[in-house]
């Protein structure tokens, strides 16, 4: 718009003494700001995800291109081109849960309208963190030196950046993440407590924590019991032991004979023989973290050899060829030892049994005498007894004798049943 305006009655300086004078007009634009009316949203309007603000924008310069403007969310400006009525959505899924004042005006190019002000909140009743697990599930009760690890979930809807942070006792530990490995060298009881925000919330989640010394692993039983011991060569003993460890601490074991560590580790029990005779010590090192001790049997090997209190039968016999005879006998060990028996003879094939009994039938023999041996074993050492068989044999001139005598009383028999038999024919019975 264009408007004339007198200034004042001029009288130029040459003509000062003449009495005409002029008019002075000079010609300004005037600017007509724009008005504006919002009609959405009220104030105190509560929303979630999405704003929609609406209004009307007038300009009694029919020439201005008019733009509306949208303030006081964070970071974010909107301008709406538009003369009349206009609206506009707005997103408000990156917005913050929290109380806004939104800031609405026009602008033509030179001039702002009047601001218009509306108070809203946003409200996403999922941006609230979740804690959604944590691990242990309960207070835990741990020992001197122990580790345990501790985790904390939480969830949040916008998936922004959540911060962790881990308190002992009121004192912030620890870097910001979810996981926090704890170890006391000192029993007592703590509280550990850990924080997680995302700017808009505060989830926490506490541990009541006990440490304690462990106990320290002691042994049960042993075997053998006694810490001197004697066994023979060759004897096979078992050495073992039992082992309390109520906190479960970690055990080693290493096994030894004299000086010489033996190959198999962290046993509690030891199968051992010995070659030779002599004393031995056998020792078991048991470590822990909290106690060392060390199991240990002094070991005499000797041996005595086994010895045989029983035949049958005697050392000496006579049989005659084609019998069967049973052996047997009785032997003992004073050490105990496992016995094995081996059976030879002098002259006559006999196989060999590990028993104490032996049975044989004499037959097609050659010998008139036979040496049978019997060989009693420990492992080590031996004991040994014999039998002297001596075999009657039937002579020829005998066999040849009593056959011509079966034969001649055959003989006799089959004449007399003959005579008889043709005297009683011929002669008739008187009646």
């Amino acid at each position: 718009m264009t408007v004339r305006v007198l200034i004042h009655e001029v009288v130029p300086f040459e003509n000062f003494f003449d009495n005409n004078a002029y008019e002075v007009y000079v010609f300004i634009n005037v600017n007509n700001p724009p008005s504006i009316s919002v009609i959405g949203p009220e104030n105190g309007t509560v929303v979630d995800d999405v704003l929609t603000v609406e209004g009307r924008t007038e300009d009694m310069d029919t020439g201005d291109e008019l733009v509306n403007i949208i303030e006081g969310l964070p970071n974010q400006t909107f301008q709406v081109p538009r003369r009349g009525y206009w609206n506009r959505t707005i997103d408000l899924d990156d917005v913050l849960s929290g109380d806004y004042l939104l800031s609405i005006r026009a602008y033509d190019g030179n001039d702002y309208s009047q601001t218009i002000f509306r108070s809203i909140r946003v409200d996403h009743p999922e941006e609230t963190l979740i804690l959604s697990s944590y691990s242990p599930n309960d207070d835990p009760s741990l020992l001197v030196g122990e580790y345990a690890e501790f985790t904390v979930a939480v969830r949040d809807h916008f998936s922004r950046n959540v911060e962790y942070s881990w308190f002992i006792d009121g004192d912030k530990e620890g870097q910001s993440t979810p996981i926090y490995l704890f170890q006391s060298q000192v029993p007592g009881t703590f509280i550990l407590r850990v924080e997680a925000t995302n700017d808009r919330s505060i989830v926490t989640h506490g541990w009541v924590l006990s440490v304690r010394e462990p106990i320290a692993p002691t042994i049960d039983s042993r075997s053998p019991d006694e810490k001197a011991i004697r066994v023979g060569l060759a004897q096979q003993v078992v050495f073992s032991f039992n082992i309390i460890n109520p906190d479960g601490l970690d055990i080693s074991i290493v096994w030894t004979r004299g000086e010489v560590e033996l190959p198999q580790r962290d046993i509690m029990d030891y199968t051992l023989s010995f070659g030779s005779k002599g004393r031995w010590t056998v020792s078991a090192i048991v470590h822990s973290t909290r106690t060392d001790w060390i199991e240990s049997w002094s070991v005499i090997v000797d041996n005595t050899p086994p010895r045989i209190i029983v035949m049958d039968p005697e050392p000496s016999i006579i049989i005659t060829e084609g019998d069967v005879v049973s052996f047997t006998v009785e032997a003992v060990d004073p050490d105990g030892d496992n016995l094995t028996y081996d059976w030879t003879a002098l002259n006559y094939p006999v196989s060999s049994v590990n028993s104490s009994a032996l049975q044989i039938e004499f037959k097609e023999i050659d010998s008139r005498e036979i040496i049978l041996i019997l060989e009693v074993s420990d492992g080590a050492e031996h004991n040994s007894t014999w039998w002297t068989i001596v075999i009657e044999k039937h002579s020829e001139t005998d066999d040849d004798y009593n056959l011509t005598l079966a034969i001649s009383i055959g003989v006799a028999a089959v004449l007399i049943s003959s005579i008889v038999y043709f005297y009683f024919r011929r002669t008739p019975l008187k009646q």
